[in-house]
């Protein structure tokens, strides 16, 4: 995705090949460009399963943000990503429908965490990081609703973490939440807007 970009702006780019994230900035009116980094999420984080998941989430987002800055000098380069903790285990994208259906059985009727984090590079060095948490309760739904849920599912949807898309028909999974939208959608957007025009990077 390439936004038209303000001349007397400087260049904003994020790192991330999230369409959702791409959604949430440009709905936001933001200028940027989408640049993703090419990052192995589940070898990066299996050599830090033991760490804080706020502190693994922003590691993850500087580490793709870092990819990604030393090709545009100057540019603001947006690193953002979520990871799922669930009963002291931390969980990645699903993997497909039969990874899917176990992870619901699993989650189902009982509550996780959604961590999500963004870190602002500009010239490899670090600007602003920031992590927030959302507390999400599933309901005890059926057998019958989890196969029907599944198989009413595309792959690349199915592949979400979690195994939903919460602005979607995944709502239906839950009870109850606790937290900010955005943090669940995997981008914390007014902190990161604030930030932005904090450094003139967006008019204030």
């Amino acid at each position: 995705m390439k936004q038209k970009q303000s001349s007397f702006l400087p260049q904003l780019i994020l790192a991330s090949r999230s369409p959702i994230r791409a959604k949430i900035l440009s709905d936001a009116g933001v200028t940027f460009s989408v640049e993703p980094a090419d990052i192995n999420e589940i070898e990066f984080l299996s050599e830090k399963l033991e760490g804080d998941p706020d502190e693994l989430v922003l590691s993850l987002s500087e580490a793709k943000a870092r990819f990604i800055t030393s090709r545009y000098p100057g540019a603001c380069v947006i690193g953002a990503d979520q990871i799922l903790f669930f009963e002291g285990c931390i969980f990645c994208k699903i993997s497909g429908p039969r990874e899917a259906h176990q992870f619901l059985q699993k989650v189902r009727g009982k509550s996780h965490s959604l961590h999500s984090g963004v870190v602002c590079v500009r010239d490899n060095n670090v600007l602003w990081r920031y992590a927030d948490v959302a507390h999400m309760t599933m309901r005890p739904f059926s057998d019958s609703f989890l196969y029907n849920y599944i198989s009413g599912c595309s792959e690349p949807y199915i592949s979400m973490l979690g195994a939903y898309r919460f602005e979607e028909n995944g709502i239906q999974l839950f009870e109850r939440i606790e937290g900010d939208y955005f943090t669940i959608l995997g981008l914390p957007l007014l902190p990161l807007l604030n930030f932005l025009r904090s450094e003139l990077i967006l008019p204030s």
